[in-house]
């Protein structure tokens, strides 16, 4: 038994021999990314094959594979929250041929990731449609248009093009001649966004900003009136009505200002150098105006949301941005009483709430209280969504498309 003992561990001391000074092949990668997203590196470690890498954080993932004698390491870094992360070296294991002794070693290999906010491309999306709107609105007010709505608008002679399904054929027999029936678009004559701040932490705050800074450009660009209610709770934080669409931006642009910081490098990273400095200077007076209008519309007492879309006397485009966790009364009440006023009503909310989650035990709770809510308000017609739109706005797409 000592013999092999001895045996056993003049091998392993041989076998460890071999990995001093190891380095992984590229030693040192730097990566620029948004919170949230996935990226794979490959790295080739040489002559590892019996090393098992042992990564403690979170934020990046290892899966290795034998390669011709070699070890090559695959790294899927995925950090939620925006910051700076560090990978300062790769430790591994290695075990004698009898696995009685061990030992850890440490690669030579570095790993520094800056992610920024995922509602970052947003906000420099949004700063560019300021720019080329010169501050202006978006566009006129629509109004009723003729097209495949529900709504009657006249019966005219058949032109080729038209679609069967809307020929009238009572008309068609009485004329003996070919008709068509034309019908309005459904129009809405304004649009009410409901923006609740409240998370359950840093990753659901980042959701909700992106997808309420998304969906305000989305209506800014329909070039409809806005009226825009920021709220904590039953804390009113900020409301104007009929709101044109630049301003509209402006103010809730401001607002996300407030809340994520903002420099001049994050904004170089994802366009050129020429409309950065424009950009960022738009940021900045944005920033400064929009907190005027901010104060403005500031309220010191509480308001029910319910009662202001209740006294709306037309049909609106009625959204909600926020955790449906918080708001779940809200939204039910909001649902009945836009399925009796028609209004058309749309919910946008964070996919995985849980993430924030201190432990599995509370991420379990928020995971079965998120699906139940879930349920309940489609039940009700509700038309909830988790993400808007993609939008070609990122990374080289923004560097190509505002330039």
């Amino acid at each position: 038994m000592l013999s092999t003992l001895l045996v056993d561990a003049l091998r392993f001391k041989t076998a460890l021999a071999k990995y001093k000074g190891l380095k992984a092949d590229p030693d040192e990668i730097d990566l620029r990314m948004i919170a949230g997203e996935k990226s794979n590196t490959k790295v080739l470690i040489k002559n590892a094959l019996a090393l098992e890498i042992n990564i403690k954080e979170k934020w990046v993932k290892t899966y290795s594979k034998a390669f011709n004698g070699n070890l090559i390491l695959e790294l899927i870094v995925n950090p939620l929250v925006s910051g700076e992360y560090k990978l300062e070296s790769l430790e591994a294991s290695t075990y004698s041929p009898l696995k009685i002794f061990s030992e850890k070693i440490n690669i030579g290999f570095s790993l520094e990731v800056k992610a920024y906010p995922r509602v970052l491309p947003l906000i420099v999306y949004a700063a560019a449609l300021l720019r080329e709107a010169g501050y202006a609105g978006f566009g006129a007010y629509p109004g009723k248009r003729k097209g495949h709505g529900l709504e009657y608008y006249e019966t005219r002679e058949y032109v080729p093009g038209d679609p069967f399904r809307f020929i009238d054929w009572k008309a068609t027999a009485r004329l003996s001649r070919m008709m068509v029936k034309e019908f309005l678009e459904e129009t809405y004559s304004s649009s009410h966004l409901i923006y609740d701040v409240r998370s359950l932490g840093p990753v659901m705050k980042d959701e909700n900003a992106s997808l309420f800074l998304s969906t305000l450009i989305g209506l800014a660009e329909s070039g409809l009136p806005l009226t825009l209610t920021i709220k904590s709770g039953l804390d009113i934080l900020f409301e104007r009505e009929e709101l044109e669409p630049a301003e509209a931006l402006k103010a809730g642009l401001a607002y996300v200002l407030e809340e994520f910081e903002i420099s001049e490098w994050d904004i170089y990273e994802l366009v050129e150098p020429k409309p950065q400095r424009e950009l960022m200077r738009i940021l900045k007076k944005i920033k400064a105006d929009g907190l005027i209008e901010l104060l403005k519309g500031m309220k010191d007492y509480k308001i029910a949301v319910l009662d202001a879309v209740k006294k709306t006397p037309y049909r609106i485009v009625l959204t909600y941005v926020g955790s449906i966790l918080y708001d779940s009364k809200l939204l039910v009440e909001l649902a009945e009483e836009s399925y009796v006023k028609r209004h058309r009503f749309e919910v946008y909310t964070s996919p995985k709430p849980w993430l924030d989650a201190e432990n599995l035990e509370e991420a379990y709770l928020i995971h079965e209280s998120f699906t139940r809510i879930t349920r309940a308000i489609r039940r009700l017609g509700v038309d909830l969504k988790f993400s808007r739109h993609k939008r070609k706005i990122l990374h080289a797409h923004l560097k190509r498309e505002i330039y």
